[in-house]
């Protein structure tokens, strides 16, 4: 579950085998207990968001120390932020579905878009904030922020109207603005190219030379895979673990969570994770696929998420200090 961590001292024992390692905490970090330079520095994040917010703060002021993060400062920021996800595929030259980061929709001509389209708020796991849009009056009931009212906020919207109004019409004052949407409410969002007559995508994990694979159905009456629980372990396709290894090597990172659909001809990245992603698939597969340089093979059994981990970290580090 995402509040149980994984056993990070297995994972400290496999990496002590080839490199010093020393363990420590953001709290350490970002108080001045631990002093960490010129070092690679493994990391793992939380869905909690300010716990996010304070973790990312720390491995800025790691990177701005010179050390090296593993995996890239890039995708833990892509961590409940499907926003910047999409910034990251510019940066990576990743082409899939065509997508939108919208912040203020008053910005977008949303007659101007191709129906149905995909509308995902930033946050969310498991296909939640994620809905079909197929008017631009759909478009504006999905961004409209959600405005929280109180009666502590009484007082202080009394004085600003009573404050604007003694300002213009009794004091003759001019250069008075209209704040236009400055102080309204907002939410970020993403609109993502639909892809129509899609029954199922996939998630893989995969981890340098190993690949998970499930099979999700949509749900019922739904056109979401992710969260529909309607699972299974089959044989991919041809071409989707080269492809999935592709993108784990453009994205240069040393272990990715893909959502993958495919139309019949070509495959499209839907959403990608490098920290703090679900091990559901890894845990429960029945067999997994191993590259061996040449071709995937097969490996059967269930695998232990600590060593796959630990051993991606392994051969990504030694791939990268050998370049």
């Amino acid at each position: 579950m995402p509040w149980v961590s994984m056993d990070v001292d297995k994972i400290i024992g496999i990496l002590s085998k080839q490199f010093s390692v020393r363990h420590a905490t953001y709290f350490d970090v970002a108080n001045g207990l631990t002093e960490i330079d010129d070092s690679i520095v493994v990391h793992a994040c939380s869905h909690q968001p300010e716990y996010k917010i304070f973790a990312e703060d720390v491995l800025l002021y790691l990177q701005a120390q010179g050390n090296r993060l593993v995996p890239s400062i890039h995708i833990a920021r892509s961590l409940e932020n499907k926003g910047y996800q999409e910034l990251y595929k510019r940066l990576r030259g990743i082409k899939s579905l065509t997508a939108l980061y919208i912040a203020k929709p008053s910005e977008l001509d949303a007659k101007s878009l191709t129906y149905p389209v995909v509308f995902k708020s930033t946050t969310g796991f498991g296909s939640s904030g994620v809905q079909l849009v197929q008017t631009p009056e759909g478009l504006r009931h999905a961004t409209r922020a959600e405005s929280y009212f109180t009666l502590s906020q009484v007082p202080k919207i009394i004085r600003s109207k009573i404050g604007y109004f003694v300002r213009k019409y009794l004091l003759g004052r001019k250069n008075l603005r209209p704040y236009g949407d400055y102080y309204s409410p907002m939410k970020r969002f993403v609109l993502q190219q639909f892809i129509p007559n899609l029954s199922f995508d996939y998630k893989v994990l995969v981890y340098q030379e190993r690949a998970f694979v499930l099979k999700r159905s949509v749900a019922d009456d739904d056109f979401r895979a992710s969260g529909s629980e309607k699972f299974a372990f089959e044989d991919p396709p041809d071409g989707l673990l080269d492809y999935a290894r592709s993108l784990l090597r453009q994205f240069d990172e040393p272990y990715l969570s893909l959502d993958i659909c495919f139309d019949g001809s070509k495959f499209y990245l839907i959403e990608c994770q490098g920290v703090h992603f679900g091990p559901y698939t890894l845990l429960n597969a029945p067999k997994h696929y191993v590259w061996n340089g040449a071709e995937w093979g097969v490996e059967y059994g269930c695998a232990d998420l600590e060593e796959v981990t630990a051993e991606s970290l392994v051969l990504y580090i030694a791939q990268s200090n050998a370049h």
